[in-house]
């Protein structure tokens, strides 16, 4: 399952994870990866909200994560991918940082 993090990294700034999410996004182009999300990473992602947020907007980010960690475990998902620690806590959701080194064995 990929976070939006993932996608804002990959096509973001230069920034020291954009290489990673980059080669994640090119791993599901070329096939090498069967990577999922849910509509609500895709509509945050297409809204590219500023870093400024109003406590009404963390109260919808907070449901959209919960629906994407609801969707990853009940899919069996082998793993999370984000640059939230956040989706570490959620029991019984594995998690990969995307700038840990775990990465690599999931594009490997």
């Amino acid at each position: 399952m990929l976070d939006t993090t993932v996608l804002t990294n990959a096509v973001g700034k230069s920034h020291p994870l954009r290489e990673p999410a980059r080669r994640l996004v090119a791993a599901v182009g070329d096939k090498q990866l069967d990577l999922r999300t849910t509509v609500e990473v895709i509509q945050e992602f297409a809204q590219v909200r500023s870093r400024r947020r109003t406590r009404e907007d963390a109260v919808d980010l907070t449901r959209r994560y919960a629906v994407l960690a609801a969707t990853a475990i009940a899919r069996h998902a082998g793993a999370m991918i984000s640059t939230d620690s956040a989706f570490a806590s959620v029991p019984g959701l594995p998690f990969v940082d995307l700038a840990s080194e775990e990465l690599d064995d999931v594009v490997a």
